[in-house]
């Protein structure tokens, strides 16, 4: 009889945590759902919320990416890398890999500017142009 109750409180133990997991994993769907629509919409600091309380109640390689790209369409490039390097650190590597890759080289030049003044911008790309002999 003991290990009939014993067997009982396991189940229910177990039925508790199953439907507490399936809520995290429902409210986390809800909040990536609702952040990839703000995305979209051009949202991007609602998109970021969204993104992070979803990881936060179960984080996901898909979520890590999006909050790279919003960091990205944000011009947040230094944290878009982070994310994007995130989304990379998965056992199998992602079948987009090498296309993650380039576009954090990309962000990478990118960051060196995004700290210039315009003054600055202005001077690179004057120095950079070719005049005709």
């Amino acid at each position: 009889m003991r290990y009939f109750y014993i067997c009982l409180v396991s189940v229910i133990t177990l039925t508790v945590a199953g439907d507490a997991l399936a809520d995290a994993r429902s409210q986390a769907r809800r909040f990536f759902q609702q952040g990839f629509v703000q995305l979209e919409e051009g949202k991007i600091a609602e998109a970021l919320e969204s993104f992070r309380a979803a990881n936060d109640i179960l984080p996901h390689p898909e979520v890590h990416y999006n909050i790279g790209r919003a960091c990205a369409d944000g011009k947040r490039y230094a944290d878009a890398i982070k994310w994007y390097k995130k989304y990379l650190d998965q056992d199998p590597l992602p079948p987009d890999t090498k296309e993650i890759q380039k576009i954090i080289q990309t962000l990478s030049a990118q960051i060196p500017r995004a700290n210039q003044t315009p003054e600055e911008s202005q001077s690179v790309v004057s120095s950079s142009l070719v005049t005709p002999q």
